[in-house]
């Protein structure tokens, strides 16, 4: 489920598995990851406008 929260919106995830350590296992990785994103830094930039 998407909720339309200004200005990046927020994702709810549901029926996750209690007993799966996936996301404890990989924390670092995901982490890094999305750390390493380029966000753009204005609303022109993010619709390929700027």
């Amino acid at each position: 489920m998407t909720i339309p929260a200004k200005p990046s919106g927020l994702g709810v995830v549901t029926n996750l598995d209690v007993a799966s350590t996936v996301l404890k296992d990989n924390y670092d990785d995901i982490v890094r990851y999305y750390l390493s994103l380029k966000c753009p830094e204005t609303f022109e930039q993010l619709r390929g406008i700027g």
